[in-house]
């Protein structure tokens, strides 16, 4: 990102000093179109780095504080000294001063924000710069607190639901591990040679073999860490397509992104961002391959002439009641409620699918592992009731 400083002239021939943060010369032209003026010169002032160290903690409680002030009546550039003199973090202190800088040299606070697309990301700063251009500023923050609100309690919401049992499986293959390399090795001595054969060689042998493998194994496992993490995207891609095979999985994940399409949808609507801009938008966050491809063709058929729905038919794995009720919307010009609508349903709709999962999977987790767990005890005891092998031991 460049930080430019420019001049420019309105249609009425009125000189306008300002500064904007864009990727190119050519973005600064557009831009300053988009607002009415003609630029006439300019000066790149310092390249801004897109990637700033804010902690993402800090978004929710920025937003609140910002929301609240702004419908005190407050103005934007008091509003914004008052937070930077409340944050704790260093980082958030400096982002938010270099906001207030650009705003007293004339840039708009959407402009300010955009050196900082890994902390605001699109959506948020469309909806500033929509709120900017409407004149109610306030109220497009107060949009986006209400998202930012709702998506998390969502997070948290999945983290509960996830939690019980991820501890549940964590705890069980910690003692299976304490059983195969603690106290099985224990018992070698008391069985001597005598356990060659059936199921209880088998997990003597089983035994031995993680306890002989442990040099490699742990940097085997950490090496494939570091593999997943360097190569994270396409492991996540691989996975998708994968889960895209098993029907529950699919239905959740399809649920799940039109959840998340819609709520961003209808906000960048309700903020009077057009439809063809709100869907690029909408596919520049999207992370699903399934979701990206959605809305690329939505974002070709508007560009030729053609409407949303028509574009959603074809689409595989897309339920019905969405194409239908985005035609309905089209239809009535009631597109951004329609959104909210369909985005409060498939919400829901995942948000049960899971519950439901989470609740069989519980029992499941310890049915299994109580069993192998069992299975594991049994083979090593079993033994010592046998008379046989004890007068050969």
């Amino acid at each position: 990102m460049i930080s430019y400083s420019y001049y420019a002239v309105t249609a009425e021939g009125k000189k306008v000093k300002g500064s904007c943060t864009v990727e190119s010369s050519q973005l600064l032209k557009k831009r300053l179109r988009n607002q009415g003026l003609i630029l006439t010169s300019y000066k790149k002032k310092e390249t801004v780095s897109l990637k700033k160290n804010l902690p993402k903690k800090e978004k929710l409680p920025f937003v609140l504080s910002l929301s609240q002030l702004l419908s005190a009546g407050l103005p934007l550039v008091e509003s914004l000294e008052l937070l930077k003199n409340q944050q704790q973090s260093g980082s958030m202190k400096e982002a938010i001063n270099a906001c207030v800088g650009q705003l007293k040299e004339g840039s708009s606070f959407s402009d300010s924000l955009e050196g900082y697309r890994d902390f605001f990301d699109e959506r948020f700063i469309a909806m500033i710069e929509s709120g900017e251009q409407s004149g109610d500023l306030g109220q497009a923050v107060a949009s986006l607190l209400k998202t930012l609100e709702k998506e998390e309690a969502k997070k948290k919401k999945l983290f509960s639901l996830f939690f019980y049992p991820g501890l549940l499986l964590s705890f069980s293959l910690v003692v299976i591990l304490v059983v195969f390399l603690v106290i099985i090795p224990s018992l070698e001595e008391l069985f001597g040679q005598n356990m060659k054969a059936g199921f209880s060689g088998l997990i003597f042998q089983t035994s031995r073999f993680m306890r002989s493998s442990l040099s490699f194994v742990v940097p085997f496992l950490f090496l494939s860490g570091a593999f997943l993490f360097i190569k994270r995207k396409t492991i996540r891609i691989l996975l998708e397509r994968g889960a895209f095979k098993i029907p529950l999985m699919r239905t959740l994940i399809v649920d799940n992104s039109l959840a998340e399409l819609c709520l961003t949808l209808s906000l960048l609507l309700k903020g009077g961002v057009p439809l063809l801009e709100s869907l690029i938008l909408c596919e520049k966050r999207s992370s699903i391959l399934w979701q990206k491809k959605l809305l690329s063709g939505a974002i070709t058929a508007i560009q030729e002439g053609r409407s949303l729905s028509a574009s959603l038919e074809n689409t595989p794995h897309l339920p019905p009641l969405f194409a239908k009720m985005i035609a309905a919307g089209e239809d009535t010009g009631s597109l951004q409620e329609v959104a909210l609508k369909l985005a409060n349903y498939f919400e829901e709709t995942s948000q049960k699918r899971l519950e439901t999962i989470m609740t069989v999977a519980q029992p499941l987790i310890l049915i299994i592992m109580g069993a192998l767990i069992a299975s594991i005890m049994l083979a090593v005891l079993l033994p010592l009731s046998d008379p046989q092998f004890m007068l050969q031991g």
